[in-house]
Parts: structure tokens; sequence; C-alpha cells
């Protein structure tokens, strides 16, 4: 081959390389755009929330802290938000998002009605994110795409989304209350059943495997005088409250109440029922004549929880005589420690109260604690073992100073039998009003019974981060230590 041809051929395979270069970039740059479909806002555009990150940030958190801060005895399973411009519905919407402060989670589902947009069932956003001034929030793909497999009904439609508001202003207050999540933006319409028992279906599958908050934005009636409103808004709130979504579906065919997100909120009850809701709490109602003054032509607003209210689930261990025996031991014991400094022996022979179990005893005073010490694992019989933790509750609790004689008669004694720990290998094992759970990183540990988390009406994600923070460390720091359940029997004196 002479130089000229060796030259040639050296040229061409320079100039098919760049071209490869060049097509190769091209595709990438493509590949790259597609990955980052974002939906820029609509609402601030049109005036329903600040436009400026500035104005945006002081607007939400002034609502977020004029709202009441509520304490719910239940797990938080859905709401029900306005979505009208924030300083006519904000004040509202914040009574909802407030509860979020306290609360976690993986994927927040906001179903809004198609106000622009005619859709048949339910049409997710193919976007990958939304962008408001507060930041880009990304959309659970994973998750749409598991909706959308499960009914021809649930679809991708960019078209339902590219002017919607109704999903856009609840993400500022997501953005103002939450870490860490992922939304799922639906828009439905086409008033049918089928559709709400269709997406409801799909939603209860989803909460079975994903930590998800279902949230339905809807305004109440719109544009009658004052008194009509108040009348229609009621008609709907009530069967809400009772959970009674057909009677609901059929005042709203009967035009006895308005909803201009009818079909996410019927689809939200559903969906909490299915998950496992049994109480409603209307946490605001107002209209818009309150707001302004006007009460010629209104428009209503409202929020509301649902709640799966949670009882304590105990495995039973000691039958009831068994159960006074211990009882009567923690007092006799305490009495005695307290009044002489002498501790009282006890002949048990039962069985049962012969076992190594591990056990806490907790002493309250007028309904509040005042003192709880245990052990987690029994390290001699049960009955001594309680013996021994009475007189550590009432002496050795370092929140509090040892029980005197005079408060003795206000004391109720409460004794919580622990079963074996299990360690926890994926969070949804744990069962709030089951589990108590143990944290341990490091030298650091930490402990809560199970009865904690349902006087204080926790969710699951809500119990993790107190856990670590009893055990002194970073409310998530239950991501990355070792975690154990059990159950207990928990009994107290009458």
């Amino acid at each position: 081959m002479g130089p000229k041809i060796l030259l040639i051929v050296l040229a061409a395979f320079i100039i098919a390389y760049a071209c490869w270069l060049v097509v190769s970039k091209q595709q990438g740059s493509t590949k790259n755009q597609e990955q980052e479909t974002i939906r820029l806002p609509v609402a601030g555009k049109m005036g329903f929330y600040p436009y400026s990150k500035e104005s945006l940030n002081q607007e939400v958190y002034s609502l977020l802290v004029s709202a009441p801060s509520l304490t719910l005895n239940g797990e938080l399973v859905g709401l029900i938000v306005p979505h009208a411009g924030y300083q006519y519905s904000g004040l509202t919407a914040a009574h909802a998002y407030r509860l979020l402060t306290e609360r976690s989670y993986e994927t927040v589902v906001i179903i809004g009605p198609a106000h622009q947009a005619i859709v048949n069932g339910a049409a997710i956003d193919p976007a990958d994110a939304y962008e408001t001034p507060l930041g880009k929030v990304q959309v659970n793909k994973e998750v749409t795409d598991m909706l959308v497999k499960f009914s021809q009904s649930i679809y991708y439609d960019a078209d339902a989304h590219s002017q919607e508001h109704s999903i856009e202003v609840q993400i500022p207050f997501l953005q103002a209350t939450l870490k860490n999540f992922k939304i799922v933006p639906i828009v439905m319409g086409n008033f049918s059943w089928e559709y709400i028992e269709t997406l409801s279906s799909a939603l209860a599958k989803l909460a079975e495997e994903k930590n998800i908050l279902i949230i339905a934005s809807s305004d109440l009636s719109h544009y009658h005088s004052y008194d009509q409103a108040v009348k229609m808004d009621k008609q709907g709130l009530v069967e809400i409250q009772k959970m009674d979504t057909q009677r609901l579906y059929q005042k709203l065919k009967d035009k006895k109440c308005e909803m201009c997100g009818a079909l996410p909120v019927l689809t939200v009850m559903e969906a909490a029922k299915k998950i496992g809701a049994n109480k409603v709490k209307l946490l605001d109602y107002r209209n818009s004549g309150d707001v302004t003054g006007d009460k010629s032509r209104v428009v209503g607003y409202s929020a509301l929880a649902f709640l799966k209210t949670l009882t304590l689930k105990s495995e039973k261990l000691l039958n009831e005589k068994e159960q006074k025996t211990l009882l009567r031991i923690a007092r006799q014991t305490l009495e005695s420690y307290i009044k002489e400094r002498k501790i009282p022996e006890f002949e048990i022979t039962d069985e049962n109260l012969q076992q190594k179990f591990g056990v806490f005893v907790t002493l309250k005073k007028n309904g509040e604690l005042r003192g709880c010490i245990g052990h987690v694992e029994g390290d001699r019989p049960l009955y001594q073992l309680v013996s021994q933790m009475a007189i550590a509750s009432a002496t050795q609790d370092p929140r509090f100073p040892p029980v005197t004689l005079d408060e003795l008669p206000q004391i109720k004694i409460e004794i919580s039998v622990l079963s074996p720990i299990k360690k926890v290998k994926n969070i949804r094992e744990i069962l709030v009003g089951r589990d108590g759970l143990i944290i341990r990183k490091g030298f650091f540990s930490g402990l809560l019974l199970p009865q904690v988390p349902v006087e204080w009406g926790w969710d699951r994600n809500e119990f993790l981060r107190q856990v670590s923070l009893k055990a002194g460390l970073e409310p998530d720091a239950w991501r990355k230590a070792e975690l154990y359940r059990f159950t207990a029997q928990v009994f107290e004196e009458e």
C-alpha cells in the first residue's frame, strides 16, 4: 500500500470517527433530555401562589405557622385539601399540611380534577419531575409504572397535565413540610364509579408495598350565596366524615352538594377505607366569603384527614390470674421498699412466672409517666425481675426524682412482658400497635414499648424517628442502624 493510499485511508478513518462522536453526543444529549422531562408550574403564572422563591417561602411558612398544631390518634393515610389561590384557601390547606411536619412518606400521590382536559379514568403525568420556585420534586416512575400496569383506565397523558393547577399548588406545601419524598401526579375525569373503584384498588395494593400518602385536591361548592354554600358543603362533609362513599356519590349526582374534585375525593375515601382507615377528622372549613368578606358568590374550602386508629395487640403470654399475681408482687415490693427499704420475698410455683421473659415496669401518677425501667431479655425468673424493676422504676429512672411515700396512693403500676426480640430485615415488618422497637448503632441504643406510638398517635415512620431520638441519634439514623422488634403483653392495676 503506497503512502498516498495510506493517508487517504487514515483520513477516512478520522472523519468516520469524528462523525461517530458527533452522532453519539447528540444521541446522549437526546437521551439525557428525555430523562429530565420537567413539568414547569403554571400555577405561579396564573396567580395561585407567588412566583419568586423568597415570596413563596415566606407565604407558605406564614400559613403553616398560622395553622394549629394538632395531635392525631392514629396513622395518617390520606388528606383532602383545597386548590384555590393561597390568599383564599391557603390557610385551610395549611391545617392539613402542618400534620406532615412530624411525619415522613416515600411517595405522595396527589389526585386532582382535570380542569382543562377531557380525561376518561385516571391520567398520570409522564414527566420525570415538577419544578416550583422552591426547587425540583421527582416523580416516582416506579410507582407510576405499577399503576399504569394495573388497569387500562390508568394511563399516561402529558396533555391532561400541561395546564392543570390542582396538582401543582400542593407541591410547595409538601416541599415545606416533607423531606426525601417523590410524587405521583394524577388527574381524573368522567364521573364514573368504575374509575373510582379501579384507582382506589390500585392505591390500596400500592400501600401494601410502599409508604404512601394519598391526597385529594378539591374545592367545594362554587358561586352560591354564603348561606346556600354552607348548607351544600355540610351535606358533603357529613358523608365524608361518615366515610360513606356511596351516599356522597349519590348526593353529588343529585346536586345536593358540589366538589370540583369529586372523583379525587371519592377515590381517596375508598382507598383510605381499603387501606384500613376508620376515622375522618375535619381540620378546617371555610369559604371565600370568610376570607374576603364578599358573601354574594363564594367558593367552599375544606381540609380533612383520614386515619387508621391504632389499638394495642398483645401476645397472650399470661392468663388473668398470673397478671394479677405480678401486679401484686410489684405493688408489695414498691410499698415495702419505699416504706422500709426492704425487698420482700415471694414463693411462686407457677411455671409461667418462673420463665425468663424480658419485662418493663411503668409507674404513672395521675395519668402521667412517673418512671419506667426494664430488661429487654430475662436473666432471672419473671416474678423476680418484676420485683426488681418495680424498685428501679421508682428510684433509678434518671428523668424523675425517687418516688416518695406520700405519692404511693397516686401511683398506678403497668407491666409489659416482652416476647423474644427479632431483627428487622424490612421496616414493613413493623406493625404499630403490635411491636416495640429497639435501635442499636455503635455505642448508642434506644427502646420504645409497643404502647408508646399508640398513645401518641404515631405512624410507622414517626415511630422510627422517635426511637432514633430516644437513642440520642439523628431522626433518620434508623436507616443505617440495627433495628429489632418485639411484642408485649401489657396490663395494669385497675
